[in-house]
């Protein structure tokens, strides 16, 4: 079992993860902790959880800290990990960005602590960022991006529609990110990859990427109906967090490199398994 102690309970990710129901599951939300208010919380009224104000007062046993914060609040991630290297537990981060002086401070405590180190905490969004990259890399015409969310998003772009535009032009080498057009003078230029954002209804988020060239049209998508699946991936990654004992920076690719010598694994297993099968008449 793998005890969970979660910052930001009140962060719409933390929030969540508190109604999550985690029985018969191989990891647990053991405490929480908010660092940023000391008023009453929100789910101290409908969680058995314990809920504390100072890392000081935790009492329960954990085996890993995970910050629900997408967004870093001042002087937030130097506590934690101070506390993290204290403690000598593992640190989970998944902040859309990173300041200079959170990377420095991630930088120095890895010396110490196993950390790991994200700009989102879904399994599926990397999934998708790495297909986008790939096909990116070998496509020579033109690429968009649209993204949906419900009508109370009022981050525009989104983080993710940046991520990935981002990611495509290191794939590629060249473009910058253009997000709209308002007037004929933001005609499209050589390279640049342009974001259009939608805002309506209820849509939790979609994120579509189209490849167009004098030929085809190819799009590939990703939708999320809500963020339990994003935090349940987080609890599976949390896991693998708390069983590392080497000090360092951990990401996503290494938790998708263990799952795949994972599945390796068990193909091998099974190909074993069969040769010694005796053949069927």
């Amino acid at each position: 079992m793998t005890n969970i102690l979660l910052c930001g309970p009140n962060s719409p990710l933390g929030l969540v993860a508190l109604s999550i129901n985690t029985a018969n599951k191989p990891y647990r939300i053991c405490a929480t902790v908010d660092i940023s208010d000391d008023s009453e919380e929100i789910h101290v009224k409908n969680s058995k959880i314990p809920n504390y104000f100072s890392f000081n007062n935790i009492k329960q046993p954990f085996d890993v800290i995970v910050n629900a914060c997408q967004v870093c609040h001042p002087g937030e991630t130097e506590t934690i990990l101070k506390f993290a290297k204290q403690s000598k537990k593992p640190a989970f981060f998944a902040y859309d960005t990173y300041s200079t002086e959170d990377d420095a401070l991630i930088n120095e405590y890895s010396r110490y602590i196993p950390i790991y180190k994200a700009r989102n905490m879904s399994v599926s969004v990397f999934m998708f960022i790495q297909e986008c990259s790939d096909f990116a890399q070998v496509w020579d015409g033109d690429i968009e991006i649209i993204e949906t969310h419900s009508k109370y998003n009022n981050q525009i772009p989104s983080a993710l529609s940046i991520q990935v535009a981002e990611a495509m032009i290191k794939a590629r080498g060249y473009g910058e990110v253009v997000v709209g057009r308002m007037s004929p003078d933001d005609a499209r230029r050589h390279g640049d990859i342009c974001i259009s954002s939608l805002r309506g209804g209820s849509v939790a988020s979609e994120h579509e990427v189209r490849f167009y060239n004098g030929d085809c049209e190819y799009h590939t998508c990703m939708r999320e109906y809500g963020h339990i699946g994003v935090v349940t991936g987080a609890f599976r990654i949390a896991e693998f967090v708390a069983s590392r004992t080497a000090p360092g920076i951990y990401t996503i690719v290494d938790y998708i490199n263990g799952k795949r010598k994972l599945a390796m694994s068990r193909a091998a297993q099974a190909q074993a398994q069969a040769k010694t099968q005796p053949k069927k008449p």
